[in-house]
């Protein structure tokens, strides 16, 4: 069995996901940062008391920094609505089908202390970075929320012509220019080879070359009056017209002043930026630049995902020992809650699950043990 995943509320988690065949989908354009603010706003409306401290897309991957909301746990809710909305839409955008992230890639990764929440948060800050791409966090053009951003609220409206689920219109045309351009050449390939096979009927049928004219004319004004009487694709969404997208503030510093926490995090951020150049110089290395970064086709591949025996770490925690106490933690719930998934397979509906699990409780109205809080950041 795949391995439970423990979603205490009020846990701090970072998440992590990839797209499919490492495809450059989350390349920053305008299309897809208005569909992913969206998507984040829309997800953040069904989870009342989750708060959304860090969101940053590379090309092929994004990262993500929550709170889990008190009293029961929202962390799948609101990672439902926000990859399954930005997979249709993106889809639909490309004019792709299938899946859109890479199975098996989401990954949450818990945080316990101030200081690991931090350390987190400067990570994902710094991914352009460190990946070459820019030179300074402020200068990547996708979606990244930065220390200034904290406490702040944002009104997202609803991308025009994005597409967020539901059977697609017959002849949708893809919004990116590339896939727009390919879609159109196709269609006209098709019209082309309808018409010389309606020809080599008309021929076989012994048809003379007027005759063929002639029903050539009807069937193209037949198709272009198909075309205009066409009724427009009535819109079926019930997804609001603007959504809200707030930035919480990050856990351990509620009792902060907003400013002042904007400026702390600020000059951990310029200090980690700074180690990272003269780490990038010492190695004779030189930023992508923005201009090749953004020149590629979104949909190409970067390269086929290479299998990855490392550590998948479920806690980041530096402290040596306080990382081996949470682990220990960790591993007894499992076994806690894989007994109790053996008692309940085995018809004892009495048995209580261990608190943080999800799943059962949630779908089967299984049983919890009595809450223990997670550990207080430090």
């Amino acid at each position: 069995m795949p391995v439970p995943r423990r979603l205490v509320p009020g846990q701090s988690h970072f998440v992590t996901r990839r797209t499919r065949n490492r495809r450059a989908l989350l390349l920053p354009s305008p299309e897809v940062l208005a569909v992913v603010l969206y998507c984040a706003g829309r997800a953040q409306s069904l989870c009342p008391g989750l708060s959304l401290h860090a969101l940053t897309l590379e090309t092929t991957h994004l990262h993500a920094g929550v709170t889990d909301a008190e009293g029961h746990s929202l962390l799948p809710v609101f990672f439902q609505c926000f990859h399954g909305l930005v997979a249709r839409a993106l889809n639909a955008h490309y004019g792709l089908g299938e899946n859109f992230w890479r199975t098996g890639s989401y990954d949450n990764t818990e945080t316990h202390t101030r200081e690991d929440f931090v350390e987190q948060l400067l990570y994902a800050w710094t991914q352009p970075v460190k990946d070459g791409l820019v030179d300074r966090p402020e200068d990547w053009p996708g979606v990244l929320f930065l220390p200034e951003d904290f406490g702040t609220t944002r009104r997202i409206p609803k991308p025009p012509g994005a597409f967020f689920g539901g059977r697609r219109p017959e002849g949708h045309e893809p919004t990116d220019p590339r896939a727009r351009r390919e879609h159109r050449a196709r269609e006209r390939q098709r019209r082309e080879r309808k018409r010389a096979e309606d020809a080599a009927r008309d021929r076989a049928r012994g048809r003379n070359r007027r005759r063929r004219r002639q029903l050539a004319r009807e069937r193209e004004s037949r198709r272009k009056h198909s075309e205009r009487a066409a009724r427009p694709p009535r819109d079926r969404s019930a997804l609001p017209e603007e959504v809200v997208l707030r930035i919480g503030r990050p856990p351990g510093f509620e009792g902060w002043p907003i400013e002042e926490v904007r400026r702390y995090f600020r000059r951990l951020l310029d200090a980690r930026v700074q180690r990272l150049l003269r780490e990038r110089k010492a190695s004779g290395k030189s930023a992508m630049g923005l201009e090749r970064a953004l020149a590629g086709d979104p949909r190409r591949s970067l390269g086929e995902p290479l299998p990855r025996f490392a550590r998948n770490p479920r806690i980041a925690c530096k402290n040596r020992e306080l990382r081996k106490l949470l682990l220990r933690r960790l591993q007894a719930w499992r076994n806690a809650y894989r007994d109790a998934l053996e008692r309940w397979r085995n018809l004892d509906r009495t048995v209580r699950f261990p608190y943080g699990s999800y799943l059962l409780p949630t779908l089967h109205g299984a049983k919890l043990a009595a809450p223990r809080p997670p550990p207080a950041l430090a």
